[in-house]
């Protein structure tokens, strides 16, 4: 009668365990070449992988959001361009065109529009500028020069509809 079994440490298991089970992969623009990366012990154990990015993830951005207000950029132009969506101003809905050729900058990228003093909108317009009541904020944006390469990094905010108000203090509130 042979005997098979190999005893092994509680924590060797647990790690081999760990691994298996908390593998991460990750895909970066800042990425040269692939890496793996073993951390932890036990049930803390995880494996890292990072790959680099394809040519066509870099230019629609780390994201392939593909929504009302996509926000890319493009590699070419070394702009950023949004795509079509819809706005409601006060109740009002109104399809937006799609933009191109925003200049990049660190921020909220919000789309912004004014109640004119004639009771209308005004043309919406996108800017980078502080979220407010009327400037929906559509995308946080990270521009890093690296090596003389500018580097842009898009956190789009998936939206189905901007909602833009007109907003005053309550006079009756005041009271």
């Amino acid at each position: 009668m042979s005997n098979d079994a190999v005893w092994i440490r509680r924590v060797w298991r647990d790690t081999v365990w760990a691994l298996l089970h908390n593998i991460r992969i990750r895909m970066s623009s800042d990425v040269e070449r692939p890496s793996v990366l073993v951390s932890g012990s036990g049930k803390t154990a995880a494996i890292n992988i990072t790959l680099p990015a394809a040519p066509e993830m870099e230019e629609a951005g780390s994201d392939a959001y593909s929504g009302s207000f996509a926000v890319t950029y493009n590699s070419k132009t070394k702009k950023l361009d949004v795509g079509p969506g819809w706005l409601c101003c006060n109740g009002t809905f109104s399809e937006v065109a799609a933009f191109q050729d925003i200049q990049p900058e660190t921020g909220y990228l919000c789309i912004s529009a004014k109640l004119t003093p004639a009771g209308t909108w005004s043309v919406p317009t996108f800017s980078f500028t502080t979220p407010a009541a009327d400037a929906f904020p559509l995308a946080a944006v990270t521009v890093k020069k690296s090596a003389g390469k500018l580097q842009v990094e898009i956190r789009q905010y998936p939206v189905t509809v901007a909602y833009l108000f007109q907003v005053k203090i309550c006079p009756l509130a005041e009271i």
